[in-house]
């Protein structure tokens, strides 16, 4: 199943990147948060792993994580001075590898406690916090 979700990440990566560069990314980012988050509730409903539906929903939750990487980073390299840009780019992953290691061991307990849809659960919310924030930030920048 990931093959299928890996390969097709690989066919949508340029042509994501493409798009990142022609459309406003005030738009891009939180499309792909609200897809990934309604993609993550799909997934845990899904009721067997190898159906055909499991390998769309999986494929499409991964293409839609890969479109939020490209989204973001591509903010960051828009805006980033290029003499900072290396190191602040480092640090970026560095955190990214945090957040990992934390949402690994939350959707682990999550997982153990609560159930096996939990660790997608947790996703599906979090996204949903990150476009609600982000959407916080966007209306109160026209106001500055």
């Amino acid at each position: 199943m990931m093959t299928v979700a890996a390969l097709c990440s690989v066919i949508f990566m340029p042509i994501l990147g493409k798009l990142n560069d022609n459309i406003d990314s005030r738009f891009i980012v939180p499309l792909a948060f609200v897809s990934r988050a309604c993609l993550t509730v799909a997934f845990q409903n899904l009721q067997k792993p190898d159906d055909w539906r499991s390998y769309l929903v999986l494929s499409s939750m991964v293409v839609a994580t890969v479109v939020q990487n490209i989204s973001v980073d591509a903010i960051y390299l828009k805006i980033m001075n290029k003499e900072i840009r290396g190191m602040l780019t480092g640090v970026t992953c560095m955190f990214s590898q945090f957040g990992t290691l934390a949402f690994t061991l939350v959707a682990g307990g999550a997982y153990d406690t609560v159930g096996p849809k939990a660790p997608f659960a947790l996703i599906g919310f979090l996204d949903s916090v990150f476009v609600v924030l982000f959407c916080i930030v966007w209306c109160n920048e026209k106001k500055w």
